[in-house]
């Protein structure tokens, strides 16, 4: 998991992870980097996970694409809303979690198994037939068109291009 923006009880998120642990067999690598950037850590962590569990900024996004990790996406503020839901769109991630299902304020049982429910059906639907291909599919194209920048020395750092992609 990367950063998901300011968390008023962080405790309830371990909480709620505990909670998916105790009924999968998923587990779970915490990590946030504050305002640091991320590329070199992600770019060595996401290829290593089964998912990617972050915010949906356009730099952790695009490092989970590149590295083929499916990813679950809870947006906080910003162009965070806008890359969760086209991704949703590609079929690359499945519906993002509002920030309520995942960051719960609430410190019940209730609450906690509520979050960990939805958090794990996300999960499972991005290991899913349905999800991985697309995953796969934009993860090749992106590291071919890549390779064809950096060959012809045009590459200027990570970018997003996804209004024309076709991954059917």
């Amino acid at each position: 998991m990367t950063s998901m923006g300011f968390i008023r009880k962080p405790h309830l998120l371990l909480e709620v992870l505990e909670s998916v642990i105790k009924v999968t067999n998923y587990r779970f690598v915490l990590f946030t980097s504050g305002y640091e950037p991320l590329d070199a850590a992600t770019r060595w962590l996401f290829p290593k996970c089964a998912v990617a569990i972050h915010h949906g900024g356009s730099g952790s996004t695009s490092a989970a694409l590149h590295a083929g990790t499916p990813q679950v996406v809870c947006p906080c503020m910003l162009d965070q809303f806008y890359w969760a839901e086209r991704m949703f769109w590609l079929g690359v991630f499945p519906e993002p979690l509002k920030r309520n299902q995942l960051l719960t304020d609430e410190d019940d049982d209730i609450s906690i198994i509520e979050a960990a429910s939805a958090l794990t059906k996300s999960i499972d639907y991005a290991l899913s037939a349905q999800v991985k291909p697309n995953v796969s599919k934009i993860s090749q194209r992106l590291s071919s068109e890549f390779a064809f920048e950096k060959k012809n020395n045009k590459v200027q750092g990570q970018r997003l291009v996804f209004n024309s992609m076709d991954i059917t």
